[in-house]
């Protein structure tokens, strides 16, 4: 089993920093499966391991658009093929002896509806499949792309785009790196004056400045321990 962590530090002044793990997605949409609210001069830690399961999602839109709950969740393994049949008069996974190919899992929706389905690392939803047809197969590529974003306030479970979050890093995890170091500091970056442009009395203006974030990630190795709630937030 292979267990990763994250340690966080926010060294901004007077902010407050939202660190959110999301899988990178070829659809541009993620889902914030772990995250973290660190205050200024503070720190957090996240855990996840690889360990799966398949999900049959239920959307949930009170306040806010894109929140997800998972209605039925069943632990899995790579190569796994599962279906989702009516049983009980309510749709449920059931596994198959099918085997899928290498570094993939399947659902085959065979509820004769339309279904949302879903693939969970370490019990938090990375991927979903919407409105799958009757008959249609589901594929997750298990290839793990964890992207950590720094942005503003924001609850597990939230569909994001890229143009809201601030910077984001890709985890690079090896199988004897397990631990990433992040630490989130305050820089100055100086916005030039566009060329030609000139002030009301017709000099140039000076440059501007502007603050934002840098990210600084290092990696080391951490000895696996029993695993204890050590994550801030998942869904």
């Amino acid at each position: 089993m292979s267990r990763y962590y994250i340690d966080l530090r926010n060294e901004v002044p007077d902010t407050l920093i939202t660190f959110a793990v999301f899988q990178e997605l070829p659809d541009a949409k993620q889902t914030v499966w772990l995250k973290a609210d660190v205050p200024e001069k503070g720190s957090a830690s996240l855990t996840f391991e690889k360990v799966y399961d398949v999900v049959v999602i239920n959307y949930s839109d009170p306040v806010t658009s894109g929140v997800y709950a998972s209605q039925q969740k069943r632990r899995t393994k790579p190569g796994a093929i599962w279906e989702l049949k009516i049983k009980n008069n309510i749709k449920q996974l059931v596994s198959t002896s099918q085997e899928a190919p290498d570094g993939e899992i399947h659902i085959i929706n065979k509820t004769g509806t339309q279904t949302t389905v879903g693939l969970a690392i370490s019990g938090s939803v990375i991927q979903r499949r919407f409105d799958v047809l009757p008959d249609e197969v589901a594929k997750f590529d298990l290839t793990l792309k964890p992207q950590l974003g720094v942005l503003a306030n924001l609850p597990s479970g939230q569909i994001i785009t890229y143009d809201i979050v601030e910077k984001s890093h890709e985890l690079a995890f090896t199988d004897n790196l397990n631990l990433a170091i992040v630490t989130v500091t305050e820089v100055e970056q100086e916005v030039k004056t566009p060329e030609g442009e000139t002030s009301t009395e017709g000099e140039t203006p000076a440059p501007s400045v502007i603050k934002t974030f840098d990210v600084d990630v290092k990696y080391a190795s951490r000895p696996i321990t029993p695993l204890m709630d050590r994550n801030s937030s998942r869904l």
